[in-house]
């Protein structure tokens, strides 16, 4: 009897070794070769780097795709944020001037309430408006931030990215001189 029970239990192991095999390795196929989940269509350079004015510098970013350029006497400063998000710190030596961009990818089409509501947790939005930024919708307004106090907000959505600009509203006027530099990085566009 115990003969019995051992040669099953080997029996039983062997054709769960097998099945481990056959299953981890698949059936003998050709494999099909399968498609990126994107295809760029055209392999056309980025937009070539513009010259700043005098007094200005250029930030670049060919992963989130735009150019902008900002007040010499700003340094900028790069946190990782999760999901291959990050935010940009624009500031001057003594912090009396500057601005924040974060970025993150984002699937939908549109700045939704529940959106603003999420991250913009003070629940301050006074003054909604919307205009265009080298093309793309954007939503204006003002904000509230406990380490800003006051702040003048400026979101937009472009090719899978969200960037929320975020400035004191003392200088929603600097902020907006520089904004008018902004361009979006495409395939084959030239200036």
């Amino acid at each position: 009897m115990r003969t019995f029970i051992f040669l099953a239990l080997g029996g039983l192991l062997l054709i769960a070794v097998i099945g481990a095999f056959w299953w981890l390795k698949g059936p003998a196929s050709t494999p099909v070769a399968q498609t990126p989940a994107y295809v760029v269509p055209n392999d056309a350079p980025l937009t070539p780097p513009r010259t700043p004015p005098q007094g200005f510098k250029e930030y670049r970013s060919e992963f989130y795709r735009f150019e902008v350029f900002y007040p010499e006497d700003l340094t900028v400063q790069t946190h990782p944020e999760t999901r291959s998000g990050v935010t940009l710190l624009f500031k001057n030596a003594d912090l009396s001037k500057g601005f924040q961009v974060y970025i993150t990818p984002y699937g939908g089409a549109d700045i939704t309430e529940r959106m603003i509501a999420n991250d913009a947790p003070s629940g301050v939005v006074n003054n909604r408006s919307t205009t265009t930024l080298d093309g793309a919708q954007v939503l204006t307004f003002n904000g509230s931030d406990p380490s800003l106090g006051d702040t003048r907000e400026v979101w937009f959505i472009k090719e899978g990215f969200l960037y929320e600009v975020t400035a004191p509203k003392a200088l929603e006027s600097w902020l907006v001189d520089i904004l008018r530099s902004w361009i979006f990085l495409e395939r084959g566009k030239t200036i």
